[in-house]
């Protein structure tokens, strides 16, 4: 079977599997009871957690919207040394449009973190995804973003299937040239 590609192309995808796009949509409640429109609303956003940003961000109307607010631009930034004689330039990058707003120094590590949580909650608050995440279950994801969100769906997915997996045990594979099958008494 073919690979599922995951299109993050700035509105959301409508192709078959759109609704695993992380730009769709399908809006959901953070454990907090704080509302987040989609998933790249809550990734974005939490870069700048507990600032004035975080909120702009969440508030924004379009995943476009989003992107263009958390776009990074480089800022040097020259300070003089004690003496007045010589001076240190740094580069930083920051985002933000009028105020410099610096991501979590941690952000790529607990990135995976943030992103599990926000596909569990879309997928909890939409069970008809639920079941169109299941109904995947031969085919592996590829995304865009070194496949962080392709990885996430895979384990959402499996501990879905094993959530809701049959109540009874799945039939195995007999091979009936090594059963001895029992003859009925009427025949023997």
């Amino acid at each position: 079977m073919s690979n599922i590609i995951i299109d993050d192309g700035g509105s959301g995808s409508t192709s078959k599997f759109g609704f695993l796009s992380n730009d769709n949509n399908y809006g959901f409640y953070e454990p907090d009871d704080t509302w987040w429109p989609t998933v790249t609303h809550y990734l974005e956003a939490k870069k700048f957690e507990g600032t004035q940003y975080e909120s702009i961000i969440r508030r924004a109307k379009t995943v476009c919207k989003v992107k263009r607010l958390t776009r990074e631009r480089n800022v040097l930034i020259i300070s003089s040394t004690s003496g007045g004689t010589a001076y240190n330039i740094e580069r930083r990058k920051v985002y933000g449009i009028n105020n410099g707003y610096t991501p979590k120094v941690n952000w790529d590590k607990v990135r995976k973190d943030y992103l599990r949580v926000a596909l569990r909650e879309k997928f909890n608050k939409h069970p008809r995804l639920q079941q169109l995440l299941m109904g995947t279950r031969l085919r592996k994801f590829q995304s865009n973003d070194r496949n962080e969100t392709a990885d996430a769906l895979t384990e959402l997915r499996e501990l879905l299937l094993e959530k809701y997996k049959p109540k009874y045990p799945t039939l195995q594979k007999v091979n009936l040239l090594q059963t001895k099958i029992p003859r009925h008494p009427k025949y023997s």
